[in-house]
């Protein structure tokens, strides 16, 4: 496969295999982080909400708020203080990692935590676009439906290897087969082809913080 000579998969995922055969189904999250911690690449298409490496604090606690009100979560404080442990592991790295995020224009249309946290979320989002190597772009409402919406994932590089990790929810697993993670590194492709320009996105994200007043 084309991605195979370009990303060379197969140790990756022979170790990956290996790995997930040694641990619990439920224990992702953890395999999760540790892939991100030592990806030299991270990108995400989220359709729904601002993909979790980027969220603020405020924006995180009440998304995990309302995972517990509906009962898909046992404690906020324990899943916040990881999510921001995850943060600090990729933004924090001495060697920065290049990090994406493509969004759905309705994760910009949809306030989570009041005007005030959905201000300060955009206006963190702009903030850390601006880094090296990191970039946000938005796939805006007249592209109408697209692959992307078959749902939200993640593609991480570790070396020169691809993983790919899906979270719907409050859950997730990681995909460990080749052809499987080829397709969803096509389909981050065509959604990427789909987005606005960093311009225009940045304009789209300014104009949404103008509307949370």
């Amino acid at each position: 496969m084309i991605l195979d000579d370009t990303w060379r998969l197969e140790r990756l995922f022979t170790h990956l295999i290996s790995h997930a055969l040694a641990r619990p189904d439920d224990d992702w999250l953890t395999s999760l982080a540790a892939y991100e911690a030592s990806a030299s690449r991270l990108r995400t298409w989220d359709l729904g909400i601002i993909p979790g490496l980027w969220q603020t604090p405020d924006y995180a606690r009440a998304t995990f708020e309302r995972a517990h009100a509906a009962g898909l979560l046992a404690d906020v404080d324990q899943a916040l203080e990881r999510r921001l442990e995850r943060q600090a592991a990729v933004w924090k790295r001495g060697d920065m990692p290049r990090v994406s995020a493509l969004l759905s224009w309705v994760v910009l249309a949809s306030p989570v935590g009041g005007a005030r946290v959905m201000r300060e979320q955009l206006a963190h989002l702009l903030e850390l676009a601006q880094r090296p190597g990191a970039s946000v772009r938005v796939v805006g409402r007249h592209v109408g439906w697209h692959i992307g919406h078959d749902g939200s994932f993640q593609l991480l590089t570790v070396g020169s290897d691809v993983a790919f990790a899906e979270a719907p929810g409050m859950v997730g697993h990681l995909v460990l087969d080749p052809d499987r993670v080829e397709r969803y590194a096509q389909k981050m492709e065509e959604v990427n082809d789909l987005a606005w320009s960093a311009t225009e996105s940045y304009s789209a994200i300014e104009k949404a913080m103008d509307e949370y007043r």
